[in-house]
């Protein structure tokens, strides 16, 4: 619609270009010139091929410039019956013979020049202009109704190109971009709105440039991108070695791998986003809302994707921000403070679809989903923020709603070689349609070589949906925190519901946990499980045994351990076989170590399945839960708050500043709820409305609203009591602090 617009609005009185050229403008002495005709353009571009390079010299535009008329049909394609005149480009870049390049300003003063054609064979000397040197500039000018190769308004950058656009169709033979082939200076305030496009396999392309070694800022492509099977395009650049800052696309792009802003990035982007709905149909490939690879220590900051980005091939990914961070382990690329707020689909057989990345070696960090993720594929992968990482993921969340096919995870899908997730939090309810042998984590599907998961926390539900076939054979694994762990889970808690399917009729045993469903040589400790476990109603047939279930872990084995955890989750699940693999800590446990864990009486009548428990009292009443809770959660790192009761609610620890997860209980007079601070300093509890506060030498207490106003600042020592309104405080107890709610 915008080529066809501007096609009706072609200047009325405009001289079409006879084809000469007129330098009779020139004056070597001045350092100013106006020109106003197509012989005049042509002319300069003899006077700069003769080897004048505009040195600290101005040429300034006057009119708008007809080179050829009606070059492209109503679709941009190029009008071949017509015979139209080519460009001889201003100036000449190339490999082994001297280049001549313009050093001087072009100012176009905000004229067009219609009608550019250069169909040459050459694939370096393009564009109207073939290089624009570190002293040179063209600013305020538009191209359309042209059609070119390569490059569009010059092939190499290594000046300034500012206030320009292109609404020429580019017919890409190798690599090029809408603007420009290559950058090495400045690219600013620049558009594309034209079709750019490529008839080779490989053949990469940008909307601005292909190759950017410079900086680009304030640009946007809105052309559409064409690409083959094995090409990488990007919306901005192909590829990405300088910086670019505050650019978006919301142009189509087609090709195998494909980025709305850079396909490969090795430095800087910052402020970018795609607007545009992006799909990849080809067998094998990626589509990613800003990035396709973020290595050596490439940076993608203040990111975000809106568009909706499809993976339709058979062996393709689709990712929010970017396919990959990081290449090798040393590697410290970064993605931070980015979003995405698109639907992301994975349809092919082994799709994958990631709200933020792929792939991280690097960090990934501060990062939200928002869209919904859908992986279709029978073998697809599907995840919130990151796929598989060897990195470290931190501070990120997901919030959206994850439809799974294959392995899923609200946070990542795999984390190995000593990787770490921290921090991080999942919220979305999580469907998935499992094929058997499927993982699915609240935080994340499978936590392998040593990795650890600390001060996370999932409130997503989870459900999990019969196949097609119910009577297949099904071994699952699924975990409100993890699926399956070989390393570690500290501090974090699940308050998500974990439905499993309804029925299967041959051989089932899926491992349930509301922190992990399955352990081998790791550790669970200081966590709670407030979710309830719903495991499956109906067993046609079962030769073998049946589901293992915990609230904490579903089944540990080779010397795993289960410290300080608390489960508050009512356990169901339907027993089988005579060996019955279901408890309210742990499913099943073989010569591990089970220690300090609780759990809520009335949540499932056994501790461990198939087990006699030999330890300590662990069935707990609602009042003697708080008091433990306070005890573990308090005096550990990472927790911000306590566990207090508030008529017949109980509030349960938190990490941060979310909401905390309540539990419905009926306290009776006589459970009197306290919290212990650090080293047995103080005791802070509720009574009558009134807040308590015990310390057992003499301390300064000060109680703070969260707004920060200091309601009370004095020295105590002994039991005083203050009666406050309703709300949330921070009571501060010489160098110890804690969050209490009346």
């Amino acid at each position: 619609m915008l080529l066809m617009t501007t096609l009706l609005w072609l200047p009325l009185n405009a001289k079409v270009w006879n084809g000469t050229r007129n330098t009779d403008w020139y004056d070597d002495s001045r350092n100013y010139f106006e020109i106003s005709t197509a012989e005049e353009l042509a002319g300069l571009a003899e006077l700069v091929n003769a080897g004048n390079a505009f040195n600290n010299k101005t040429i300034k535009l006057m009119a708008d410039i007809v080179l050829n008329e009606d070059v492209l049909d109503e679709n941009g394609n190029l009008n071949r019956g017509n015979a139209f005149k080519e460009w001889n480009t201003i100036g000449y870049t190339g490999f082994g013979e001297e280049a001549t390049a313009f050093s001087g300003t072009f100012d176009g003063n905000g004229h067009i020049i219609f009608g550019l054609c250069i169909m040459s064979s050459s694939s370096y000397n393009n564009g109207l202009f073939a290089e624009i040197d570190n002293r040179g500039s063209i600013k305020d000018l538009g191209l359309e109704d042209g059609y070119v190769t390569t490059g569009n308004l010059c092939y190499r950058n290594r000046g300034t190109l500012e206030r320009c656009y292109s609404q020429n169709t580019i017919m890409i033979k190798g690599e090029g971009g809408g603007i420009c082939f290559s950058n090495e200076g400045r690219i600013y305030n620049c558009y594309n709105l034209g079709l750019v496009l490529s008839n080779e396999t490989n053949g990469n392309l940008g909307g601005i440039c292909s190759r950017n070694n410079g900086q680009i800022g304030n640009c946007y492509n809105a052309g559409s991108l064409v690409g083959g099977e094995q090409a990488y395009v990007g919306g901005i650049c192909m590829e990405n070695m300088g910086s670019i800052e505050n650019c978006h696309n919301i142009g189509d792009i087609i090709g195998g791998y494909v980025a709305g802003v850079s396909c490969l990035n090795s430095a800087n982007i910052l402020n970018c986003y795609n607007g545009a709905d992006l799909s990849n149909n080809y067998e094998y490939g990626e589509v990613n809302g800003i990035c396709s690879n973020n290595s050596n220590n490439g940076i993608i900051v203040n990111c975000a994707n809106y568009g909706k980005l499809e993976a339709l091939g058979t062996y393709v990914r689709a990712n929010g921000i970017c396919g990959s961070c990081g290449s090798y382990k040393e590697d410290i690329s970064t993605i931070r403070d980015c979003t995405n707020e698109g639907e992301i689909i994975g349809v092919g057989e082994y799709s994958s679809s990631c709200g933020i990345c792929g792939s991280n070696r690097g960090t990934v960090t501060n990062c939200t989903n928002e869209g919904e993720i859908i992986g279709v594929g029978e073998y697809s992968s599907s995840c919130g923020i990151c796929g598989s990482s060897r990195g470290t993921v931190t501070n990120c969340t997901n919030v959206a709603q994850i439809v799974g096919r294959g392995v899923t995870g609200g946070i990542c899908v795999n984390s190995d070689d000593n990787g770490v997730i921290s921090d991080c939090y999942n919220v979305g309810e999580i469907n998935v349609q499992c094929v058997s042998g499927t993982d699915i984590g609240g935080i994340c599907a499978r936590a392998y070589d040593n990795s650890t998961i600390q001060n996370c926390f999932n409130k997503g539900n989870i459900t999990i949906r019969n196949t097609e076939n119910d009577d297949e054979y099904s071994f699952d694994w699924i975990g409100g925190i993890c699926a399956r762990l070989e390393g570690s889970v500290e501090n974090s808690y699940n308050v998500g519901n974990i439905t499993a399917r309804e029925k299967v009729i041959v051989d089932v045993s899926d491992r349930i946990g509301g922190i992990c469903a399955y352990m081998s040589r790791g550790i669970i400790r200081n966590c709670y499980n407030l979710g309830n476990i719903f495991g499956r109603k109906e067993a046609t047939f079962v030769r073998f045994v049946g589901d293992y279930i915990g609230g904490i872990s579903g089944d540990i084995i080779d010397n795993a351990s289960i410290e300080n955890c608390c489960n508050l989750g009512s356990i169901i699940g339907l027993e089988t076989s005579s060996i019955t693999w279901i408890g309210s800590i742990c499913g099943s446990s073989n010569n591990d170590i089970i220690k300090n864990d609780f759990y809520l009486v009335g949540t499932y009548d056994k501790p461990i399945g198939g087990t006699v428990y030999r330890g300590d009292k662990i069935e707990l009443s609602g009042s003697e839960m708080v008091d433990v809770m306070n005890t573990i959660f308090t005096s550990t790192e990472g927790w911000q708050s306590s566990a207090y009761s508030m008529r017949n609610t109980i509030y349960l620890p938190t990490l941060g500043d979310e909401e905390p997860p309540t539990l419905a209980w009926n306290i009776t007079a006589n459970e009197s709820i306290f919290t212990v601070m650090k080293e047995g300093i103080a005791k802070v509890y509720t009574q009558n409305s009134l807040l308590c506060i015990h310390t057992s030498q003499p301390k300064e207490v000060a109680i703070i609203t969260m707004n920060g106003a200091v309601l009370r600042r004095e020295r105590q020592e002994g039991l005083r009591s203050y009666s406050l309104p309703k709300g949330v405080y921070i009571i501060c107890i010489g160098e110890e602090r804690m969050k209490v709610r009346l």
